[in-house]
């Protein structure tokens, strides 16, 4: 792989939504992305919030973060290691960090569209919601696949999924 100049690229969004009438709603959902690529590693950094509320009330709340760094050792292969972590108030789980490490592979990767294919193996640490807030650890297996589809110079579209599964 040829040795590139570093790149930073990222993007915010920003949502907002109130009515009003027989009830009061309100949403908010924001994310940040970061990546920055240098030589043969990528580094990604992902964060999310979502709240919602309904005459007052709480009715959601939800924070989101996870952190990957990719390590290329060739054109179409990469190592991977990635944190990730959810916290949700109104979930049945209320939070859950996990580690993994793993392959990935560029199933496709031209001008306009990119596929990877993802495998790992980490560990997972759960905490139930209330009343018991019990925790457990997990090992777990990880499949994923990223699309990305750039429909003009100022436009594209994303997909990912990733898979977690333990006992």
């Amino acid at each position: 792989v040829p040795a590139q100049a570093a790149q930073l690229s990222g993007g915010a969004d920003l949502g907002y939504t109130a009515s009003s009438g027989n009830s009061r709603t309100s949403n908010l959902d924001t994310k940040l992305r970061l990546k920055y690529k240098t030589g043969l590693w990528t580094h990604k950094l992902k964060l999310g919030a979502i709240s919602s509320s309904k005459s007052g009330q709480t009715t959601a709340e939800r924070y989101t973060g996870s952190g990957k760094s990719e390590y290329d050792f060739s054109p179409h292969n990469y190592v991977f290691g990635q944190v990730q972590y959810i916290k949700d108030l109104f979930a049945g789980i209320r939070q859950n960090i996990s580690e993994t490490v793993g392959y990935g592979r560029r199933l496709l990767d031209s001008k306009s569209q990119h596929l990877d294919a993802e495998i790992g193996a980490g560990f997972s640490q759960t905490q139930e919601q209330k009343p018991s807030l019990a925790r457990h650890s997990d090992v777990i297996g990880q499949l994923g696949l990223n699309y990305e589809y750039r429909i003009s110079k100022t436009s594209q579209f994303k997909q990912n999924l990733t898979m977690q599964s333990g006992r």
